[in-house]
């Protein structure tokens, strides 16, 4: 079966659980899923070229680093991970929640926060009713069922 990046990824409300986070927008949408994993630390230009490579993305960067986070929201950004307890510029909380996009904030820096997601990302659960559909839709388009049943030894 081909491998689907949005079963094994994390909603921003498991990530702001998991973090411990505080967050910064009015942000909505708790179950939208987080695909990808995206460190802002370089230059803004070399940034906004890496980042529109990855789409449903968190972006973890320094909560002092406007110039990524802007990048970030103007990409398909899912969240942005403030490292460090800085907070961010209020042009990028106003810009954040106009696209919709969450603003996380975190005590941890970079690296111990990307240490903290990893643990955890990539492992697939399907508590999510997008991720069931995933699921379902992929069982569905690949899973030879009759050749499962007769491996098993049941009859159709």
């Amino acid at each position: 079966m081909p491998e689907v990046r949005g079963l094994s990824a994390l909603t921003v409300g498991e990530l702001i659980k998991l973090l411990d986070a505080e967050v910064l927008t009015k942000y909505q949408r708790s179950e939208a899923l987080v695909e990808n994993l995206t460190v802002g630390a370089m230059t803004a230009d070399a940034a906004l070229s890496r980042f529109r490579k990855s789409s449903n993305k968190a972006v973890i960067t320094g909560g002092d680093r406007t110039d990524i986070q802007l990048a970030a929201l103007e990409t398909s950004t899912t969240c942005l991970i403030l490292t460090g307890n800085l907070r961010p510029s209020p042009l990028v909380i106003k810009q954040a929640e106009e696209f919709g996009i969450a603003v996380l904030l975190v005590r941890t820096n970079t690296m111990e926060t990307i240490e903290q997601i990893e643990k955890f990302f990539g492992k697939t659960r399907l508590g999510q009713t997008t991720k069931l559909k995933q699921f379902q839709t992929l069982m569905d388009t690949h899973l030879d069922k009759e050749r499962l049943y007769q491996s098993i030894g049941l009859k159709i």
